[in-house]
Formats: structure tokens, C-alpha cells, sequence
């Protein structure tokens, strides 16, 4: 069973910029499950689809992914699967590898901006994310010290292209403290393992041992969320994803997502995306 705790991932190495590979021969050690760290992340993958999970956002990738992420943001692996010569480059780097150059240097106002957006996590579109994908792979062979300025030019080109999505664009995302990390621990674990079936907010406040009112101030306190929005959010990124990948009828995709109630998978699917699920795999397929 994945192990779907977020814990606090440390870097091991003291280098400033750190680039790591995988594909099928190299599928690496550490836990993929929601985790967060000091450094900003880039993740490229270069084709295929999959699902993103940054902050509070959810949904679902094509073609590939250019995702750049702030300091301590929560986030959950973007892939294990590494079929059709896919692979994936994830770049660490500590915001102080520059000192104190990026508050004070006027050039490097828009790679600052950049950073700070970064805490929403941003995704980066089209033909774009293909050539800095070739870019950070040629990181892999650079010296540390070059690896630094390489890095520069690539952040400054994410900085001013129009490529770009806000992925928690209401300000949603959330950083945790120790607390907070093994509540939300206990309810994303939960959600993702029963998802399908009915889940009421007095299940949840129990599992971390809050009272329904409580538990409902704290999640909406922390996220900007109410815990139903949230919930009906995963369970229509889920059924997206069936729509695109599977064959399924939609009625089925609904139970299967937990809508006991199809008027209402209706309802939210189209509150989500603006169409409905027969027609968004109409116009997605």
C-alpha cells in the first residue's frame, strides 16, 4: 500500500542546485507521496499524462509537465510510470544560492517575483516546457558553479514567458507545521482510500480526534476551503481522469468517484469544469 503521510524531505546533498534522473533503470529510493522541503522544486516529465496534487490544487496533465513549486509547499509524486521511453528531471535549489543578490539586484526582480508565486506552484505550457526540459537535462553535466547560472537563465525565462499557469491561483495553497502536517496527514490518507465511497465530515473530524465544528474551522482556516469543496474537488479530478483513460460510461465513473447521487456528480463536474462530463470527453478526446 503507498504510503501517503507528508513528511518532511531533506536534500543530502550541500550543493546549491541539485538535479536528479529517473526513468525506467533508475526509479529511485524515496517515498513519491506527499512530502515537503526547504528547496523550490522543478519536475519535467517529458510525455504522458498524469495528475498533479500541489498545495490544495488537483487535476490532470497531457504531453508531458513543467512544474515549478515553492518552499515547504506540500506536493505528492507526479509519476511512476516510466513506459514509452518516458522520464523525469526534478531540480532542487536553495532560494540563498545567490545571498542576498535576488532581493537586492534590480535584474533579478522578475526571477523574484517568480519565487514568490512559486508558494501557488506553477505549471508551464506548450512548446515551452519541452525546451526547458532540454535545458535542465543539460544541467545533469555542468559543474556546481555552472549549475548556478545555468538555473539563473532558466528562471528568468519562466519568469517572463506567458506560458505559465497559476495553479492555485485563489491563494490556496498551504504551508504545515508538525501539527498540522499529521492531521492533514490522516485526512488526505483517508480520503484517497475511500474516496469512493460515502464520506461524511463527522468520519473525518474523528480520525483526528476533533469535533465536526471543530475540524470544519480548522481545515477551512488552513486551506480556504470548506472540507465538502474540497472532497467534491478530488472525487471530480478523479472522475476526469477515468473520462480520459478508461471507457467507462459516465454513470459508472460517478459511483465510482462517490456520487451516490448522479444529478449532483452532474452538478459539480460541471461547477468544476464548466461542461458537462459527456462533454468534456467529447472535447478532450
Amino acid at each position: 500500500m503507498i504510503n501517503h503521510k507528508i513528511h518532511k524531505e531533506f536534500t543530502q546533498s550541500d550543493a546549491s542546485v541539485n538535479v536528479m534522473y529517473f526513468d525506467q533503470y533508475n526509479r529511485g529510493s524515496q517515498d513519491a507521496g506527499w512530502h515537503y522541503h526547504e528547496e523550490f522544486e522543478i519536475v519535467y516529465i517529458s510525455n504522458g499524462v498524469g495528475r498533479r496534487k500541489i498545495g490544495l490544487h488537483l487535476s490532470n496533465f497531457s504531453d508531458g509537465e513543467l512544474v515549478l513549486i515553492g518552499s515547504n509547499v506540500p506536493h505528492h509524486g507526479f509519476t511512476n510510470n516510466f513506459e514509452n521511453d518516458r522520464f523525469e528531471v526534478v531540480v532542487h535549489f536553495k532560494s540563498t544560492m545567490l545571498g542576498t543578490a535576488l532581493e537586492e539586484t534590480k535584474e533579478f526582480s522578475k526571477i523574484k517575483q517568480l519565487l514568490d508565486l512559486a508558494a501557488n506552484g506553477i505549471a508551464f505550457d506548450r512548446e515551452f516546457k519541452h525546451r526547458i526540459g532540454k535545458r535542465l537535462l543539460l544541467l545533469m553535466d555542468e559543474s556546481n558553479f555552472k549549475k548556478i547560472f545555468s538555473l539563473m537563465e532558466i528562471l528568468n525565462e519562466m519568469a517572463l514567458t506567458d506560458q505559465k499557469t497559476i495553479l492555485n491561483a485563489q491563494g490556496d495553497s498551504f504551508l504545515l507545521n508538525p501539527r498540522e502536517s499529521d492531521r492533514f496527514n490522516k485526512v488526505f490518507n483517508y480520503i484517497e482510500k475511500n474516496y469512493s465511497d460515502p464520506i461524511s465530515l463527522e468520519d473525518v473530524a474523528q480520525i483526528v480526534f476533533m469535533s465536526p465544528s471543530s475540524f470544519s474551522r480548522f481545515f477551512k482556516k488552513t486551506t480556504s476551503k470548506t472540507f465538502v469543496s474540497y472532497l467534491n474537488e478530488y472525487r471530480i479530478n478523479n472522475a476526469i481522469k477515468l473520462l480520459l483513460q478508461t471507457d467507462k460510461d459516465v454513470q459508472s465513473i460517478g459511483y465510482e468517484c462517490g456520487f451516490n447521487n448522479i444529478p449532483n456528480f452532474f452538478r459539480q463536474f460541471k461547477k468544476q469544469t464548466t461542461y458537462s462530463p459527456n462533454e468534456y470527453r467529447k472535447i478532450h478526446l
